[in-house]
């Protein structure tokens, strides 16, 4: 959603320069021919509704959405484990052990860290918890580079070795 949410505030942005300054400008090759002051207030005003919509689109997206706006009926986070998976000792413990040699068998996380993985894996719980469902959190991952397949097996991992209480909500 947030790349939805960039076209339309791009495209709103720009519709608002061409209303603001009247056209008769070269973009990136592009040639903004002198427009008249009808075409200016309707290319402010179509700029400002794409813009506010890109800002509306923005705003619904779960991914984006800070614990501050979660409602008091959210329940507690899935406790995060200490310093990204390690016991006091720096070693990781059996759990999360076995969530790391899962997802580094995947092309897409292969070259991943441990801590990275379990911050991963914690974070689709999140997702979950703050009311995202399953095809959210894949479209999360695979907008930034993992694969749909390792998207969808890494998300499996998360539920069923952190937040299985949300099992339901991810196969939506």
């Amino acid at each position: 959603m947030f790349s939805l949410a960039l076209v339309l505030g791009s495209a709103g942005a720009m519709l608002i320069v061409v209303g603001a300054v009247g056209g008769g400008f070269t973009f990136s090759g592009s040639v903004i021919p002198k427009l008249g002051r009808v075409a200016r207030v309707v290319s402010f005003a179509a700029g400002a509704v794409l813009l506010v919509a890109g800002l509306g689109v923005l705003g619904l997206d779960p991914s984006l959405q800070g614990s501050s706006q979660a409602s008091a009926a959210t329940p507690a986070p899935v406790p995060a484990a200490p310093a990204a998976g390690s016991t006091s000792s720096g070693e990781l413990d059996p759990l999360d052990q076995q969530v790391v040699a899962a997802l580094q068998q995947r092309p897409s996380f292969a070259n991943a860290s441990a801590g990275d993985l379990i911050a991963i894996t914690h974070a689709q719980c999140g997702a979950l918890q703050r009311g995202a469902t399953g095809s959210d959190v894949v479209s999360i991952a695979t907008n930034n580079g993992v694969s749909y397949d390792d998207a969808v097996y890494a998300l499996r991992v998360s539920i069923a070795a952190y937040c299985g209480d949300y099992a339901a909500q991810a196969s939506q």
